[in-house]
């Protein structure tokens, strides 16, 4: 795992995953450990003896960590026995008052080819302002939020609710009712639902969950006004964060720091002027991850 985790409190988690194998087949350990190091070098160890680590399928297995500093973190995965194994990697975690950058500072000043600081400030509210327009054009956000409830209402015939903009889900711990309409939730669903899309790893890269859905029965209609009838509490946004929007946010983010010296938005000299917009090669890498548009007339 090699990506960028963002965190606003100590609730931010990061997945960490690992499949051993025999001979490229999946295969249990007989004893498996989970070291992970902070930023300022301090290791915890997590063993599936004692519970801490899930397991998700033959040798699959995972462990949600939580970012209370940033920097870069390490993990070691060791299993013995069965399946010997060791693997290593790392993740980075930005803090929040970067402003969830999906292009960092660092990462443009390189694109450029920039070594000095005096453009710091520039560099810094162009990420900024790539990484916003890319959610404002996806209608989405590419980071995890913390855990917590939000209220929605079903569809006319309360079978679903369909997320909207802003609420991709990643996972989700509880599903609760208003069937009062007086904002309790007192209801819990124990079973008889289900989130789509059902195979959200089905994919080339992990995706939220957009609907949930009832096998059976259906929601509450709204009553003493109340529309927004089912709760549910889980983290928001997306898995991680996509190779293609990281990469469009640099491509946004470069065309943006030049506009500083292009004030009719054109860039260079003579033959070699272009114009500074919306660029087509970003587009097509957001294209895949943009909500549906309703075109209307």
């Amino acid at each position: 795992m090699s990506a960028s985790v963002f965190f606003s409190s100590a609730s931010e988690l990061a997945t960490i995953s690992n499949t051993f194998t025999v001979d490229r087949t999946a295969t249990d350990p007989t004893t498996i450990s989970l070291v992970i190091t902070d930023p300022d070098g301090d290791e915890t160890t997590y063993t599936y003896a004692e519970s801490e680590i899930t397991r998700t399928g033959p040798g699959a297995y995972r462990k949600d960590i939580t970012c209370d500093n940033d920097g870069t973190w390490t993990y070691e995965w060791v299993g013995t026995g069965a399946a010997v194994d060791t693997e290593v990697g790392t993740w980075d975690v930005q803090e929040t008052q970067l402003g969830h950058l999906y292009c960092p500072v660092s990462t443009l000043k390189s694109r450029l080819s920039i070594d000095s600081t005096e453009d710091d400030d520039e560099l810094h509210a162009a990420c900024f302002a790539a990484s916003r327009w890319i959610e404002t054009h996806c209608d989405r956000v590419f980071w995890r939020s913390l855990a917590e409830a939000r209220t929605f209402e079903p569809n006319d015939c309360h079978t679903a609710v369909r997320l909207p903009a802003f609420c991709d889900l990643v996972s989700a711990s509880s599903v609760k009712t208003d069937t009062a309409g007086d904002g309790s939730f007192a209801t819990t669903l124990t079973g008889g639902y289900r989130f789509l899309p059902g195979n959200p790893g089905a994919a080339p890269e992990w995706r939220p969950y957009d609907e949930l859905v009832l096998t059976t029965g259906s929601f509450p209609v709204g009553t003493q006004g109340r529309l927004d009838t089912v709760q549910i509490t889980g983290v928001w946004g997306w898995p991680k964060v996509p190779p293609a929007i990281r990469t469009a946010a640099r491509i946004i983010a470069a065309d943006t720091f030049r506009l500083k010296d292009s004030p009719f938005g054109v860039a260079g000299e003579g033959d070699f002027t272009v114009q500074v917009g919306e660029n087509a090669r970003a587009l097509k890498f957001l294209k895949p991850y943009r909500r549906d548009v309703v075109l209307v007339g």
